[in-house]
């Protein structure tokens, strides 16, 4: 999507470059992520579900799934809320690598105050139309 997206903002950037594809492993930033949500958020869950299914009171059907949606899903999304908060407002240092430092959160809602680069680009609403015919509407059940 965000390849179609930039095919023709009248950048120098060729519509191919604006999304790698590869492992996520190179990208040092992401894994830190990932790591923060586990360690704060995720792994206790991942254990807790796991009991309830080696135990053998949780077999993964829609009923078993419904009510675990119902009893935890609140307080998994509070959760998931506060690691997020976290993250968004932790300090990335500098580095040589000429990326931007700062706090994330002010880095994309006040992007003057530090020294980035603005790579928003204007798209169509025949655009946007399409994307929204190609992507898979939210319910109130998650998948």
């Amino acid at each position: 999507m965000q390849r179609f997206l930039r095919r023709s903002d009248g950048l120098d950037i060729e519509s191919d470059r604006t999304f790698i594809y590869g492992k996520s492993t190179l990208n040092t930033r992401i894994e830190s992520w990932w790591g923060i949500l586990r360690k704060e958020c995720c792994q206790i869950w991942i254990e807790e579900l796991r009991v309830l299914r080696d135990s053998g009171l949780f077999s993964g059907n829609v009923l078993d799934i419904s009510l675990v949606q119902f009893c935890l899903m609140r307080l998994l999304q509070d959760e998931l809320d506060e690691v997020m908060m976290f993250w968004n407002t932790h300090r990335i240092r500098a580095n040589r690598n000429n990326t931007p430092s700062g706090r994330p959160l002010i880095l994309h809602l006040l992007p003057d105050m530090e020294t980035v680069e603005d790579h928003l680009c204007d798209v169509s609403e025949e655009d946007i139309d399409v994307c929204l015919m190609e992507c898979a509407k939210e319910t109130i059940y998650p998948r």
